[in-house]
């Protein structure tokens, strides 16, 4: 690790690349959780019905908080 990447953490590019990959995630796991069995039904869990659960409430968590950190993305480098 260089001296310039260890004190601006990392390149301009650097930066980019990781917030594109970060909100490309996010945006993954909302359509995961519109398509789960929270909203319409069409990705069914192969599990215990207790997991069931967490995972709905997995995706509960994912519609409900991450599209709240979208609009903060560019100002997180």
């Amino acid at each position: 690790m260089n001296d310039y990447s260890y004190y601006s953490f990392g390149s301009n590019f650097e930066r980019a690349f990781i917030g594109l990959i970060s909100v490309i995630s996010g945006i993954i796991l909302v359509y995961l959780a519109i398509m789960g069995p929270l909203v319409k039904g069409a990705i069914k869990y192969k599990t215990a019905e207790v997991i069931n659960n967490q995972l709905v409430g997995q995706d509960l968590v994912n519609l409900l908080v991450l599209p709240r950190f979208w609009p903060l993305t560019p100002w997180a480098g």
